[in-house]
């Protein structure tokens, strides 16, 4: 088809939450066919559950608004959420854009990753349990899986080997 033979349509706007729309997100129960008070009783309770939802939507948002204002800038006393979904949701991306994670200090993960290392190691000589004399045996065997996992732990910590 060429430019000049293609039809000129435009795609119609409806707005959120207008009798046009409500008449549309009926239309799957065959609600869009209703007249008269049906139509109108029909039309008035789409409207209670879109008003109900973004009622419900506004109070999650501005208690977390509320709660990260709250943790993260008690310092800031004027404060207060606005009264609109964008306006909030604005706030709260303001809020956050900021959060990093603090910092650790090295040494001190340092130190946490070398307890870790030590823990990993020693639960691994204590999974070692009897095997006879069989070198082959399937204990034997996770029992030497378990000491290559202590000792590289332990290598990794240059720690010495277990007795």
């Amino acid at each position: 088809m060429s430019k000049e033979t293609q039809p000129n349509v435009r795609p119609h706007l409806v707005a959120h939450g207008s009798d046009e729309h409500l008449t549309l997100l009926s239309a799957q129960w065959h609600l869009n066919h209703l007249t008269g008070r049906d139509r109108a009783d029909m039309l008035a309770f789409g409207r209670a559950v879109l008003a109900a939802e973004r009622e419900r939507s506004m109070g999650y948002a501005t208690t977390l608004a509320t709660d990260i204002h709250a943790k993260h800038f008690p310092e800031v006393t004027q404060w207060k959420p606005l009264p609109d979904t964008l306006g909030l949701l604005t706030q709260i991306d303001n809020m956050t854009c900021g959060l990093v994670m603090p910092a650790m200090d090295a040494q001190a993960e340092l130190e946490r990753l070398r307890a870790s290392l030590l823990d990993l190691a020693r639960r691994c000589e204590r999974l070692k349990r009897p095997c006879g004399m069989d070198p082959e045996s399937a204990q034997a065997v996770r029992n030497g899986e378990y000491m290559s996992i202590s000792l590289a732990a332990r290598a990794a910590l240059g720690a010495e080997r277990p007795s």
